[in-house]
Protein backbone atom coordinates (compact mmCIF):
# COMPACT_ATOMS: atom_id res chain seq x y z
CA UNK A 1 0.00 0.00 0.00
CA UNK A 2 1.67 3.70 -0.58
CA UNK A 3 0.39 6.19 1.45
CA UNK A 4 0.24 10.02 1.11
CA UNK A 5 0.61 12.48 4.28
CA UNK A 6 1.98 15.09 5.34
CA UNK A 7 5.67 15.10 7.66
CA UNK A 8 3.94 16.74 10.42
CA UNK A 9 1.31 13.52 11.17
CA UNK A 10 4.18 11.01 10.10
CA UNK A 11 6.28 12.00 12.79
CA UNK A 12 2.91 12.95 15.23
CA UNK A 13 1.02 9.35 14.77
CA UNK A 14 3.14 7.16 12.87
CA UNK A 15 6.39 7.36 13.72
CA UNK A 16 6.38 6.53 16.93
CA UNK A 17 4.14 3.60 16.51
CA UNK A 18 6.91 2.17 14.29
CA UNK A 19 9.65 1.41 17.20
CA UNK A 20 11.48 -1.02 16.78
CA UNK A 21 10.73 -1.18 13.12
CA UNK A 22 13.55 -0.01 10.30
CA UNK A 23 12.64 3.06 8.19
CA UNK A 24 14.05 5.00 5.49
CA UNK A 25 13.32 8.66 4.82
CA UNK A 26 14.70 10.29 1.64
CA UNK A 27 14.38 13.24 -0.77
CA UNK A 28 12.66 12.07 -4.13
CA UNK A 29 11.90 14.48 -7.23
CA UNK A 30 7.57 15.31 -8.24
CA UNK A 31 8.39 12.49 -11.18
CA UNK A 32 8.95 9.93 -8.68
CA UNK A 33 5.89 10.63 -6.71
CA UNK A 34 3.75 10.90 -9.84
CA UNK A 35 4.72 7.32 -10.91
CA UNK A 36 4.68 5.89 -7.15
CA UNK A 37 1.50 7.22 -6.99
CA UNK A 38 -0.11 6.17 -10.30
CA UNK A 39 -0.16 3.01 -9.04
CA UNK A 40 -2.63 4.12 -6.37
CA UNK A 41 -2.32 5.34 -2.98
CA UNK A 42 -4.30 6.40 0.33
CA UNK A 43 -4.81 10.18 0.97
CA UNK A 44 -4.15 10.87 4.89
CA UNK A 45 -4.43 14.68 3.81
CA UNK A 46 -6.98 16.13 5.71
CA UNK A 47 -6.51 19.40 5.00
CA UNK A 48 -8.55 20.59 1.47
CA UNK A 49 -5.85 23.28 0.51
CA UNK A 50 -3.14 21.38 0.92
CA UNK A 51 -4.67 18.70 -0.81
CA UNK A 52 -5.84 21.03 -3.74
CA UNK A 53 -1.79 22.28 -3.83
CA UNK A 54 -0.67 18.54 -3.95
CA UNK A 55 -3.01 17.84 -6.74
CA UNK A 56 -2.13 20.93 -8.87
CA UNK A 57 1.62 20.65 -8.38
CA UNK A 58 1.25 16.52 -9.01
CA UNK A 59 -1.38 16.41 -11.61
CA UNK A 60 -3.20 13.78 -10.07
CA UNK A 61 -6.41 13.92 -7.69
CA UNK A 62 -5.18 13.79 -4.28
CA UNK A 63 -8.42 13.66 -2.13
CA UNK A 64 -8.40 15.07 1.53
CA UNK A 65 -9.26 12.83 3.28
CA UNK A 66 -9.20 12.57 7.51
CA UNK A 67 -7.77 8.34 7.54
CA UNK A 68 -5.77 7.09 9.94
CA UNK A 69 -3.25 4.55 8.47
CA UNK A 70 -1.43 1.88 10.28
CA UNK A 71 1.61 1.07 7.45
CA UNK A 72 2.91 -2.18 7.52
CA UNK A 73 6.03 -4.33 6.09
CA UNK A 74 6.53 -3.07 2.64
CA UNK A 75 4.71 -0.22 2.82
CA UNK A 76 5.26 3.13 1.61
CA UNK A 77 4.59 6.54 3.14
CA UNK A 78 5.21 9.54 0.51
CA UNK A 79 5.23 12.24 3.26
CA UNK A 80 5.83 16.02 2.44
CA UNK A 81 6.59 19.27 4.18
CA UNK A 82 5.27 22.46 2.57
CA UNK A 83 7.80 25.51 3.14
CA UNK A 84 7.72 28.98 3.00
Amino acid sequence: MIYVCSFKYFLSKIAPSLEGVRFEISPITVGDVKALLAEGFVSAVGHKPTAKLLSDVLGIDVPSKRAQISPVEGDVIVSFQITH
